[in-house]
């Protein structure tokens, strides 16, 4: 949703944290506005 939201999408260095935290298998959350992100919330069942 993000991506769609942000004129220039989601920077390169969050979309990289992103993945790696999804290659972990945990769940990302983006948190922010429609002009930027404001934070990451990642979550893994334990």
């Amino acid at each position: 949703m993000f991506e769609e939201l942000l004129t220039k999408g989601i920077p390169d260095d969050l979309k990289t944290t992103i993945a790696h935290l999804q290659n972990q298998g945990k769940t990302v959350i983006v948190s922010g506005t429609s002009k930027e992100v404001l934070g990451l919330i990642a979550v893994a069942d334990v």
